[in-house]
């Protein structure tokens, strides 16, 4: 059971930790390009006069066969902003949108732009990420092998400059909004300021946040955890440690094992660790030992007490 669910567990693994905050940045984005085009036009650019001829509340309207009630007017707006968005078509087709409004082509042209580049990068990223998880397979997520494809991945050019991509296409999306913001303080003052950072304010937070972790500082790692003996190593790992950082992981395991060799404190090391006994597939706490107590890449013992 457990060998048929490793590559289950790995594959959970993988994508609550590597490719969450990818999931996170492009729905947060295509949120904010499909609906703040609609918002703009809805609360800023459309006028009373215009809402009563796009809706016939005066009966003079031809370009709708009866009375267009409220909710069905916003339903109509917001699937005609939709379609836009995603066709890169600026005309609309219904009368919702039609002759009578105030409405900005080029802004949902832009807008379609802004999510097909967003689009763009999520799916190389993401492909990036697959093909270096297929180059590792790793059967277990406890396995160093699955650690070693975290480190691996981090160190490569093409994921720095990926990352580095989605962080300063947050940016780009972020100046984009404060343009629009003041578009809006400058035709509703204060109020209608407040109404679109109340509106926006959550998913543009966690749009940048989500764009902005992978450039974040990442975890120093040690050469040695790249090597083939720590790669055939394997650990027990909670159900619970499925959505933590490989590299966050692995620093608790490190630190465990460090803190046996030193003081001969063995408890929090047996919990990562395999009794050897009955072929139960897990690194036993004297491998573990063995292996910390290598040098590390500058050449120090960190398992030796230190001395002043």
């Amino acid at each position: 059971m457990d060998a048929c669910l490793g590559p289950v567990k790995v594959f959970l693994c993988f994508l609550l930790t590597e490719c969450r905050a990818i999931v996170i940045f492009y729905f947060s984005l295509k949120a904010v390009v499909e609906r703040l085009p609609e918002w703009f036009y809805i609360h800023v650019k459309l006028s009373v006069e215009d809402e009563v001829l796009l809706r016939n509340l005066d009966g003079s309207s031809q370009t709708t066969i009866e009375l267009m009630g409220l909710g069905g007017f916003l339903e109509c707006v917001t699937k005609e902003f939709a379609k836009m968005t995603m066709s890169f078509n600026p005309d609309p087709e219904v009368a919702c949108v039609g002759e009578h409004a105030r409405f900005d082509g080029l802004a949902v042209r832009v807008a379609s732009i802004m999510n097909y580049i967003g689009l763009s990068i999520v799916l190389l990223f993401v492909t990036l990420l697959l093909v270096v998880l297929a180059w590792h397979h790793p059967s277990n997520y406890g396995s160093g092998r699955f650690m070693a494809f975290t480190i691996h991945l981090r160190r490569l050019k093409a994921y720095k400059f990926a990352a580095y991509s989605l962080a300063l296409y947050s940016v780009v999306i972020l100046l984009c909004f404060a343009y629009i913001t003041y578009c809006t303080y400058s035709h509703k003052g204060l109020s209608g300021t407040i109404d679109i950072l109340s509106e926006f304010g959550g998913t543009l937070g966690g749009l940048i946040y989500s764009g902005m972790a992978f450039a974040l500082p990442d975890t120093k790692t040690q050469d040695i955890f790249l090597s083939e003996e720590f790669q055939r190593m394997v650990f027990k790992r909670k159900l619970s440690e499925i959505v933590m950082d490989n590299l966050l992981f692995l620093t608790h395991l490190d630190k465990a094992a460090l803190v046996g060799a030193a003081a001969g404190q063995m408890s929090l090391l047996d919990a990562y660790c395999g009794t050897g006994l009955d072929g139960d597939g897990y690194t036993t706490a004297k491998q573990a030992l063995a292996f910390v107590s290598q040098p590390r890449d500058d050449g120090s013992y960190q398992h030796l007490p230190q001395t002043e």
